[in-house]
């Protein structure tokens, strides 16, 4: 089974900082930002905002070692906030004509920046909010919205206009679409996504934000702890044959592929009362410091026997507003939950770490899992380590184990999302504490030393430089999640670490156009992707496939240290029962580029059977393969007629990337009375909804 058979533009930037602030004899604000308390503290942020040239930008030659240090001096080092980016931020304003590093940045003006608390779940306005100048230019200093967010007892704990006190933030740049009547097209909002906590020291004044565009819809990743049910339907939860229980006090969770609109979780899930006639449930909602998980606590215990239903509405319904990513993309389907209220649980979670079992030799790339008998509120857990892997880690949910040779089967897995990845050579302690079930029953801490393997075991990793090893090692941990991406089933994982623009490229000569590729061009951008996805998961579902991958040579380190790409493979493996070729037929030739945007690694561009790989990503045009044909008959030639400047050829064409000699699109038609001139249109994009 090969890979490519089955398998608002806005720019969202959900940015984690962690802020300290400095002593000036401000008022903190109370409890906001993390515990300022009754400490007299302030932060100012401050930064750009900028359009990043994202996958469609082309990659610079390959470096050698020696050039690679050469280059990464003059762009800043580290990851965005962290104090070596500030530190050779500062030199690199002082040494490069260029100044920032972005990667083909356009600053974005007028745009708003919002600042979230990462520390307050609960509160789903904004801290504070400031717009950019004609430089992209932001600057973040006095506190808002003191009357909206509020802590348990309906009480503000700050003031408007105090300072921004120390504490974790998220950061959301934001701007508007409309009708330019310059360009006179209808523009999508620009928005921007980065989900690392980075520690501050002083005054932040690099906080620069990149942005990126998408056009993919969200897609619910679990609802009440369990993946959607495998009868055709967008159900969760009880069926006909099997009823699914909560406790009475339970918290009721939902979880995304991606970042998702704050307001539009609040507006557009409700729960209600099935047996009382449909009641609508009070109660208040939490969103994750990642944005990909909200969590509704009910304001009073449910009634034990009465059943409940959780609507999410997608674009499909007539609910007053849908559910969005970050982005402006609504949810396609509507999803609907129903279960049933148990007593009140009063039981704590059993939860064990499952990953990495070993303790010397683990490899840089592997997880670390957590392995619980109920489902926990991410919003809870906490990742300790020695040395650090991150201020504030991420935590996606997995699934359920239903591995039968499994230890943990039966079992729900949760991953740590690591700000920084495992290096080689290291020793780690790790601890998972403070994680509680949906019901607030606080777990037992637990913990587990292991050594990862040597540098010089890891074929993916070529340099002697630390610098150098760090990236590649970064690169690899990518690698790693995307690949149990596939194994584990997780369109939320998968979309979760691959960029708003990401592209994968495939030889049509070889497979035909894939079904999901609308305009045949053997190219889908991310929505199309994970379409083919997904109805890969239910084949491989049907084979037993498990998915595993390898990197084959080095991971190359590209241009300013921002991106690398690599050769990779990924091995099918079928159950026994089922070892047909459809089944066991991995592909090969698989190749990636990886983009490092806002401190975080994502797949941008994949490519099989074809190695794209520092090749320019251009719209390809069809234009020097053109064949027109008018009442039966071919009409222009390459001498003398011209579309909009632009030669007819009714020859095959030379595609621009690979170099492989195509067949002419061709356009038929029957001539039309009093007709002097007619217009084609090609079609480069999927809009479902037009």
């Amino acid at each position: 089974m090969k890979f490519s058979r089955y398998l608002v533009k806005a720019l969202v930037l959900a940015g984690f900082l962690g802020l300290s602030a400095c002593e000036n004899g401000v008022d903190g604000g109370g409890s906001i930002g993390g515990g300022a308390g009754a400490t007299d503290s302030t932060v100012v942020v401050s930064g750009k905002v900028s359009l990043l040239g994202g996958s469609s930008v082309s990659t610079s030659q390959k470096l050698t070692t020696a050039q690679k240090l050469s280059k990464m001096t003059s762009v800043p080092q580290g990851r965005l906030g962290s104090r070596t980016y500030m530190k050779s931020r500062q030199t690199v304003q002082k040494t490069s004509s260029g100044g920032d590093f972005l990667r083909a940045a356009s600053f974005i003006d007028n745009a708003t920046v919002y600042l979230y608390d990462a520390e307050h779940p609960e509160w789903l306005y904004p801290v504070a909010e400031s717009s950019t100048d004609s430089s992209g230019n932001y600057l973040l200093q006095r506190l808002k919205n003191s009357l909206r967010n509020l802590d348990a007892a309906g009480n503000p704990v700050y003031s408007d206009g105090d300072y921004i006190p120390e504490g974790n933030y998220t950061l959301l740049a934001f701007k508007a679409g409309g009708f330019d009547p310059i360009l006179g097209i209808t523009t999508d909002p620009i928005v921007a996504v980065q989900t690392v906590v980075n520690t501050f020291s002083g005054t932040v004044s690099a906080a620069d934000l990149a942005a990126q565009s998408s056009t993919v819809r969200p897609k619910i990743d679990t609802i009440l702890g369990l993946k959607k049910n495998t009868d055709g339907t967008q159900v969760w939860g009880s069926t006909a044959t099997n009823t699914v229980t909560l406790p009475a006090n339970a918290a009721i969770p939902v979880t995304f592929s991606m970042a998702m609109s704050r307001a539009s979780v609040m507006n557009g899930i409700e729960v209600v009362n099935v047996t009382d006639a449909g009641t609508v449930v009070a109660g208040e909602w939490k969103v994750s410091a990642d944005w990909l998980t909200a969590v509704f606590h009910p304001t009073a215990d449910l009634n034990p026997g009465d059943v409940y239903r959780v609507t999410v509405s997608g674009s499909d319904t007539s609910a007053a507003q849908s559910v969005t990513n970050v982005y402006g993309n609504a949810l396609k389907y509507t999803g609907i939950a129903i279960f049933t209220a148990d007593p009140v649980d009063s039981t704590k979670p059993a939860v064990t770490i499952s990953a990495p079992t070993a303790s010397t030799g683990v490899k840089i790339f592997d997880p670390i899992r957590i392995a619980s008998d109920e489902p926990l509120d991410v919003n809870s857990i906490v990742l300790t380590s020695t040395p650090s892997l991150g201020v504030k880690p991420g935590i996606f949910f997995v699934g359920k184990d239903t591995d039968s040779t499994s230890t943990t089967f039966g079992k729900l897995i949760y991953e740590f999302v690591l700000a920084d990845p495992l290096d080689a050579d290291t020793s780690y302690s790790i601890t998972v504490s403070g994680g509680t079930n949906i019901s607030g029953i606080t777990m037992d801490s637990v913990s587990h030393a292991f050594s990862t393997q040597t540098v010089s075991s890891i074929t993916a990793i070529d340099s002697t430089d630390p610098v150098t090893q760090g990236i590649q090692a970064d690169v690899l941990n990518v690698f790693g999640r995307w690949v149990r991406a596939f194994d584990d089933r997780s369109i939320g994982m998968l979309q979760e670490m691959m960029t708003g623009d990401f592209v994968f490229e495939y030889d049509v000569s070889v497979h035909g156009p894939n079904e999901e590729d609308l305009n045949r061009d053997g190219r889908l951008d991310l929505e199309e992707f994970s379409t083919m996805i997904s109805n890969a998961f239910l084949w491989w579902d049907n084979c037993g496939t498990r998915v595993s991958g390898d990197v084959v040579g080095a991971v190359n380190i590209n241009g300013n240290a921002d991106v690398a790409d690599f050769q990779f493979n990924l091995i099918f493996d079928a159950s026994a029962t089922n070892t047909s070729q459809e089944c066991t037929d991995s592909p090969n030739d698989l190749y990636a580029t990886v983009y490092n945007i806002n401190g975080k690694w994502q797949v941008g561009r994949v490519s099989e059977g074809i190695d794209t790989r520092n090749r320019e990503l251009t719209i390809r045009t069809v234009m020097s393969g053109l064949k027109l044909i008018q009442n039966g008959s071919v009409v222009g030639s390459e001498a003398a007629d011209n579309i909009d400047g632009a030669a007819l050829f009714e020859k095959p064409s030379r595609d621009m990337m690979t170099g492989d000699v195509n067949f002419p699109v061709e356009f038929s038609w029957n001539a039309v009375d009093g007709a002097t001139a007619y217009v084609f249109y090609i079609v480069n994009s999927r809009d479902e909804s037009r």
